[in-house]
């Protein structure tokens, strides 16, 4: 009978280290910098494309690594387009949408993202991290570049779905602040 109970209590200690896939939804929330905002005459067209190899962005760790994927819900482009759009129109720009003619076209690309689980058997800490390329075409004039970020977290427990879709997001949020912010990009829509 021992036996039994210490191996029924070694089953849920090994199942308690086990973590189970998860699926999260992309949905940055954008925050404008209120000195970006302006008067500003410019239309833009946006277009979001996804070059990832594929929807897993890592794995939350544990005991069964192979087993514990965290993937993208979905098709992502359309929730960061949205995003972006409000973001940019928010700043000044006139969005347009679809095929009609605009000033400039900004085209970006979601290269990476990832998330990577710190400790052996017990997660101790996550990394989530992102980049974004982008090509701007006013005229016959480009502009080019890319932002990468990251941001790390220690936890006391494996996060849950929702904890890790935030933290997912949030590296999302860093890269699209850095490119909403600069300067160099924004005076290139404008010129």
């Amino acid at each position: 009978m021992k036996r039994i109970r210490f191996f029924l209590c070694f089953g849920l200690i090994l199942a308690g280290c086990a973590l189970s896939p998860q699926t999260v939804t992309i949905d940055p929330d954008f925050v404008i910098d209120q000195k970006s905002a302006g008067k500003r005459t410019a239309s833009l067209g946006i277009e979001v494309i996804d070059s990832r190899q594929g929807d897993v962005v890592g794995n939350r760790g544990g005991v069964y690594k192979s087993s514990s994927h965290i993937s993208t819900k979905g098709d992502i482009t359309g929730p960061i387009q949205q995003r972006l759009s409000r973001a940019l129109g928010d700043i000044g720009y006139q969005v347009i949408t679809g095929g009609d003619k605009a000033d400039a076209r900004l085209q970006v690309e979601i290269s990476d993202l990832k998330y990577t689980a710190f400790g052996e058997n017990i997660v101790r800490s996550i990394e989530t991290s992102a980049e974004i390329r982008f090509i701007c075409q006013k005229g016959s004039k480009t502009f080019t570049g890319s932002y990468q970020g990251s941001r790390k977290q220690d936890v006391i427990k494996a996060p849950t779905e929702d904890e890790n879709e935030r933290l997912i997001n949030g590296a999302l949020v860093t890269v699209f602040q850095k490119m909403l912010e600069d300067r160099e990009l924004l005076a290139f829509i404008d010129g």
